[in-house]
């Protein structure tokens, strides 16, 4: 319980509406964004949903009631649609239920 309570307490810092949004939104997109050079690399991997049923299964039985991971969860295609407005040049791949992605910010 005392990591669900540590993820719970990030979550009400970053104000959004569940843990995750916050994350994506405060900490990792906007933030990088703000703070990274122009002409600079932002490059980072995660869970995408939708790719592999198996891995769906084993984030939602599994992840979920652990408390690692909170929904909602990007699919490929909504990933790369929201990193294509922040950077000009964007590579996106995916591996069964991974996406990973290397991003530029325009100089």
């Amino acid at each position: 319980m005392e990591r669900k309570e540590a993820i719970r307490s990030a979550y009400r810092m970053t104000g959004g509406n569940n843990f995750y949004d916050g994350m994506i939104t405060c900490s990792t997109y906007r933030e990088t964004f703000r703070v990274l050079k122009p002409g600079g690399t932002f490059c980072g991997c995660f869970y995408v949903k939708d790719e592999h049923r198996r891995t769906d299964w084993f984030v939602r039985h599994v992840y979920e009631k652990t408390g690692f991971f909170t929904p909602p969860y990007e699919t490929v295609s909504s990933l790369k649609n929201r990193l294509e407005r922040m950077y000009a040049a964007v590579t996106l791949g995916n591996v069964k239920g991974m996406a990973w992605f290397i991003c530029r910010k325009a100089d």
